[in-house]
Formats: C-alpha cells, sequence, structure tokens
C-alpha cells in the first residue's frame, strides 16, 4: 500500500500562495450540480427503458418497413434512438442534437399515422426526446456554473503543471478514438455494400432486402459513436490543462473501497461533504520523479506522518478546474522507503459518480505505517510468549511424569533414566 502524507510539505507546494477550497465555497458548488432526475447513470438508465418500449411499439404499429429494411430514414432514426441513453450518460452535447431530430421524425411519423400502436410509440420518442434534451441542457449548464465556481474558489494565481505527467495522461482518449473509428467504419461498409446489393438488385424480381446489413451496422454505430466522441472529449480536456497555466487548490483526497479517490474541499474537515471522484489506473499516476524531503525514519513519520487512504484523507495540490468530464492533475506526497518523501502525480478525468459509501472519520494520532509496525511487532511478542508458555506447561508436564514413576517400572515408561 502507498503510504500518502496526510500535510503537504512546502517543497511540494507550488511557487506562490495555493488557497484551500473553503468548504462553504465547496458546498456551493455541490449544490450547482444537476438534479438528480437527470443524473447520468439514473437519466440514461430511464431512457434505455423507454427507448426500447418505444422500438417495441413503433415496430408493431409498422411491420412492412421493419420487416423488409426499406426505410432507410427509419434505420437512421433506430440508431439515434438506440444511441440516445449512451449518449445522455457519455456525450451530453450530442444528446442536444440527437434529441431535435428524433422529435421532428416523431412529429411527422404521428401525422403521418393513423395505426393506435404505432401512435402511441412515436408519442413517446416525441416526449422521451424532450426529455432527453432537456436534462442534457441542464446539464451542460450545470458544467458551466461549477466550472465558474471553482474558478472564483482559486482566485486569479495560475501555476505550472508538474512535470512529467503520467503516461496515461499523454494518451488520454486515444483508445477510443481508434476503436470508434473502427466501429464507424465497419458501419459505413455494411452500409455501403447493402447499398450496392440492393442497387444491383432492384430490376429483379426478388429484391435485395438489406436488414442484414443494417443490423450490422447499427450495432457498430451505437458504440462507435460512443467510443469515438468520448475519447475526443476526453482528449481536448487533457489538451487543455497544456494551453497556459492552470488554477490551483489544496484540496483532500480519499480512496472509496470501489478504487475511486474522491476530492473534499480539505484533509482537516471531518464533515466536509465528497465533491466528485476520478478513477486512476497504473499508467494515470507517476511516483518518485521528485525528492521533496529527506531525514531519518523517526524524524520524517513524527512530522510528516502518513495515513491510510480509506480511513481518513490526505493533502493533495489539484491543477485545473472543477467540474463533470474536466481532466485534473493531483500533486500530493508519500513515502518512498522510510527516509524520502517524494512526489505522487495523478491525471484522470472527473467522473458524475454520485454514491461514495465514505463514512465519517476521525483524524490519527501518528503514523498509520508506525501503528501497523507497533501491532505487528506486539502480535509477535504475545505469541512467542504463547509458545514459551506451552514450553513451559509441557516440561513441567515431563518432569511430573518422571517423578511419579520412582523407577519401579525398570525403565519401560521411558522417563526413568
Amino acid at each position: 500500500m502507498t503510504d500518502y502524507v496526510k500535510h503537504l510539505p512546502t517543497a511540494a507546494l507550488p511557487e506562490g500562495a495555493v488557497p484551500a477550497w473553503r468548504v462553504g465555497d465547496a458546498q456551493r458548488w455541490l449544490d450547482a450540480r444537476v438534479p438528480a432526475a437527470w443524473a447520468p447513470a439514473a437519466g440514461g438508465l430511464l431512457l434505455a427503458g423507454l427507448a426500447v418500449v418505444s422500438i417495441v411499439l413503433t415496430s408493431l404499429g409498422d411491420v412492412e418497413p421493419a420487416r423488409h429494411g426499406e426505410d432507410w430514414r427509419g434505420f437512421a432514426m433506430g440508431v439515434l434512438l438506440t444511441a440516445l441513453p449512451v449518449w445522455f450518460r457519455h456525450l451530453p452535447a450530442a444528446t442536444l442534437a440527437a434529441a431535435p431530430v428524433l422529435a421532428a421524425n416523431a412529429v411527422l411519423a404521428l401525422s403521418g399515422s393513423s395505426d393506435t400502436v404505432g401512435r402511441t410509440g412515436h408519442g413517446l420518442v416525441l416526449a422521451l426526446s424532450a426529455w432527453a434534451f432537456t436534462g442534457a441542457l441542464v446539464r451542460l449548464r450545470a458544467r458551466r456554473r461549477q466550472r465558474e465556481l471553482a474558478l472564483a474558489a482559486a482566485g486569479s494565481a495560475r501555476f505550472p503543471l508538474p512535470a512529467p505527467l503520467p503516461a496515461g495522461h499523454r494518451r488520454r482518449g486515444l483508445p477510443g478514438i481508434v476503436l470508434g473509428l473502427a466501429c464507424c467504419l465497419g458501419a459505413a461498409a455494411a452500409l455501403a455494400h447493402g447499398v450496392r446489393l440492393e442497387v444491383r438488385a432492384s430490376g429483379g424480381a426478388d429484391p435485395y432486402d438489406p436488414f442484414g446489413m443494417q443490423l450490422l451496422a447499427w450495432m457498430l454505430l451505437v458504440p462507435g459513436t460512443t467510443l469515438l466522441g468520448r475519447g475526443l472529449a476526453r482528449r481536448r480536456a487533457a489538451r487543455r490543462l497544456h494551453r497556459r497555466p492552470q488554477p490551483a487548490l489544496l484540496v483532500g483526497v480519499r480512496n472509496s473501497a470501489s478504487g475511486h479517490d474522491w476530492l473534499l474541499p480539505d484533509a482537516d474537515t471531518t464533515t466536509a461533504p465528497p465533491l466528485i471522484a476520478l478513477f486512476a489506473r497504473r499508467r494515470d499516476t507517476l511516483s518518485e520523479r521528485r525528492v521533496l524531503l529527506t531525514g531519518s525514519q523517526r524524524t520524517l513519520r513524527t512530522s510528516h506522518h502518513d495515513i491510510h487512504p480509506r480511513t481518513e484523507p490526505f493533502e493533495a495540490v489539484l491543477y485545473g478546474a472543477v467540474h463533470e468530464g474536466a481532466e485534473v492533475v493531483l500533486e500530493s506526497a508519500v513515502y518512498a522507503g522510510d527516509t524520502r518523501l517524494v512526489s505522487h502525480v495523478t491525471a484522470a478525468p472527473l467522473l458524475p459518480r454520485r454514491r461514495h459509501g465514505l463514512r465519517t472519520w476521525k483524524p490519527a494520532a501518528g503514523s498509520y505505517r508506525e501503528t501497523v509496525r507497533e501491532q505487528a511487532r506486539l502480535a509477535e511478542e504475545r505469541r512467542r510468549e504463547r509458545e514459551r508458555e506451552r514450553e513451559r506447561k509441557e516440561s513441567k508436564g515431563s518432569d511430573t511424569s518422571a517423578a511419579g514413576c520412582g523407577g519401579g517400572c525398570g525403565g519401560g515408561c521411558g522417563g526413568c533414566g
């Protein structure tokens, strides 16, 4: 386990005054979040259920195009409708573009349909499109408001990022971009092949049905566009950090059972609320590139005690504006052995997670590592004491057996000489 230092040494702070994130300012930032009804996870699940119901209803009410796959407009609307819940969760800007298109198509379908089941399905598409558009707009406005509040809390000072940064930060978004492009190109190839076969068979008695190629493209487009859009958004957020010096705040960081790191206003206020989470993989962290402090084990562990990151938060410098989807850099201090404090840099995107599972905490009196070692030493002493006690009892029992024989057995008991 990494030994995180509770409070940063002076050498870990950038030159200039880095403000702490006051609890009152952090609470206003937290209150600016999107309402729970439009939260990414909950809203995406609700939209997914409604989308499935609407697809079933429209298919039942309009059987012929769904069976033969000849309605290319219907195919495009089906792709958008299937992707809408995923886009709502990961790509709110794409939701703003897709929802009006779906709503307009639903209005046209309602005006030209007399089937009750089909009209119900198109009406549901219209309703969920309006709901998704409103939710995505509210989310983007909440992001902008939180960015403004975070910048106001950081003040006007700006600082250069610590160098070097982890490899994961430099490659942020590239895997999603590559996979998304591959899926989209595969979908385009499937659609082109279907159109070519349909054109060839257009004059025959048995026209070609492109439904198979449409279904394959459908299955590739939904994840492909999501991965591509998410990769581009994350890469843009990571690159934005390098355009100019960034605002900085002193924050607390605490690890949850799920492996997510939660940002808190500071590392000392036990009632401070968790604000937002990030998930740092191994490639998103970098340690021991800068030595902050050296000294004897006793001196360092006393003056800069380490803590367990799940039981209480540690202090870190946060670079960047804090809002959902933003990339931030955290610099904290950790132990390298027992005689050195080194920098520990983490770069990761901020996630729209709401459930943290963190319990209330109390500050530890001293070094967590020294406490663990002392507990291990005491446990070893108790084990050795039990071992010595057992040996004394065995030795005493053997002496008693030999004394009770008196030599009358002729040496047959083994206790006689």
